[in-house]
């Protein structure tokens, strides 16, 4: 099996990565969405699958962004090239944040209601 280890091939694997995680983190919100609706113990474990499932979307993208750091550090590029590879970390980094925030938040409330459910 051949792999696609041009720039080009990277870069869409990354975009690919990065598409992925947003669809993965919108399946969470969307739980998290329809536990609202709910009563005490449904609601609470819809909120932990939900949580899991941003901690899953976070941990593929940061593990992505990783390889393709890795990838841009270990390629002999154009400057033209490399600008427009680093424009697509900035980018991707910036999403990792705001998931770190969908996942802290989401981690906070999770503890809250567990701790409300539980007094």
């Amino acid at each position: 099996m051949d792999l696609d280890n041009t720039e080009l091939g990277i870069v869409r694997t990354h975009l690919s990565a990065m598409r992925n995680s947003i669809i993965t983190i919108s399946l969470g919100i969307a739980i998290y969405g329809v536990s609202q609706s709910l009563k005490n113990k449904p609601k609470l474990f819809l909120e932990i699958v939900s949580v899991l499932i941003y901690y899953f979307s976070f941990s593929f993208l940061y593990t992505n962004n990783q390889m393709f750091n890795h990838f841009v550090k270990n390629t002999k590029t154009t400057d033209e090239t490399n600008q427009y590879l680093n424009r697509y970390m900035i980018i991707s980094w910036s999403l990792l944040g705001l998931f770190a925030i969908f996942v802290s938040i989401g981690t906070y409330r999770s503890i809250a209601d567990f701790l409300q459910i539980a007094s």
